[in-house]
């Protein structure tokens, strides 16, 4: 088509949309779970009446390729057909796009970022893939499956059902990771640095993942190959504008290489300040389902569960509670927003 497309990255935070300052780019690379708004600058006198938008996948042997169809003219009679070979060649590096070009569209945004001398602890997430038996994924050495808890997480607190409190002294003891309840404790008012690192699996291959963060969102500050080094990457900030995401590629760089070899990383600035717990994930449900996932807990005891005391909560304590709703009764929830018709 020629023609380029202006990308504003959009998110939910603060109940309100965050946006970006407009970015103009020739093609768009979506990751799963990412989202983005655009706007597409169409020819003012099309050259023909109809254009194809090419649609490729990337990162598996076989490449899907789909298209669209944009109509200046009439209506046709018969549907477009596909064309007999693609009609764009686009990149086939998938590590580098937008990588420190996207910046918030609000000061507010711009003004809240911490600075690398307000962080007061950084902590990287080794992402492994292991086969014993079968292929799991393991993050700092364990995995997060359907036995790890047997029961989620926050109704386990709740309940005070056979799992304690994480423990910050075990954590800070332990990379971050408090290896008795398998989460990662942070406290209210802490700045963080998440990094997550990508290794060398079992059996040396490689993969990509989009890495996704529930609760508050974090500033994305870029990604690279090999290990994190955080002053070289600070360089990189210089006269830059982080903007906060929920989701962020863990690319790779190289298809193999050496079990265990740091290959990889991405890197997360958090403020933290929203009490609870909150799954970051691997944002591919097969990965996922394989354990590519872990919990944060974000404050102590009392500003987690006493957020939402526990009268409020029991229908959320057990299969089929009062916040399923049915034809007898409409569900019984606790609403985080006070109006929502406000906060779209």
């Amino acid at each position: 088509m020629g023609k380029n497309i202006s990308v504003f990255d959009k998110v939910f935070t603060d109940s309100v949309r965050s946006y970006t300052k407009a970015h103009s780019t020739p093609y768009l690379q979506v990751g799963t779970g990412q989202r983005y708004s655009l706007i597409l600058n169409t020819p003012t006198n099309p050259e023909k009446s109809q254009y194809y938008i090419q649609i490729e996948s990337r990162e598996r042997p076989t490449v899907t390729i789909g298209y669209a169809v944009l109509n200046y003219g009439s209506k046709p009679a018969i549907a477009p057909s596909p064309p007999p070979s693609p009609v764009l060649t686009l990149p086939n590096t998938t590590y580098d796009f937008l990588e420190y070009a996207l910046s918030p569209l609000r000061q507010s945004d711009i003004d809240a970022f911490p600075t690398a001398a307000e962080v007061t602890r950084r902590v990287t997430i080794r992402v492994h893939q292991h086969v014993a038996g079968q292929t799991i994924w393991l993050e700092d050495g364990l995995p997060w499956t359907e036995s790890t808890p047997k029961e989620p997480y926050l109704v386990s607190l709740y309940k005070n059902d056979t799992l304690e409190f994480p423990s910050m002294e075990r954590a800070l003891a332990n990379n971050g990771l408090d290896p008795v309840t398998s989460a990662f404790p942070a406290q209210v008012g802490e700045v963080l640095e998440i990094i997550i690192q990508n290794t060398g699996a079992d059996a040396n291959g490689l993969d990509v993942h989009p890495w996704h963060a529930h609760g508050g969102h974090y500033y994305d500050i870029g990604s690279g190959n090999g290990t994190y080094n955080a002053t070289a990457n600070e360089e990189k900030l210089v006269g830059y504008n982080p903007m906060k995401r929920d989701t962020t590629m863990l690319y790779r760089y190289e298809k193999t290489t050496p079990n265990g070899t740091m290959a990889g990383w991405r890197a997360w600035r958090l403020r933290v300040q929203d009490p609870g717990v909150w799954m970051v994930h691997c944002h591919i449900l097969q990965h996922m389902v394989m354990g590519m996932q872990t919990v944060w807990v974000m404050g102590n005891e009392t500003e987690v569960l006493g957020k939402v005391p526990r009268p409020e909560v029991e229908g959320y304590l057990i299969y089929g509670g009062s916040v399923n709703g049915n034809e007898s009764h409409a569900p019984n929830v606790v609403h985080y927003f006070d109006d929502w018709t406000t906060s779209q």
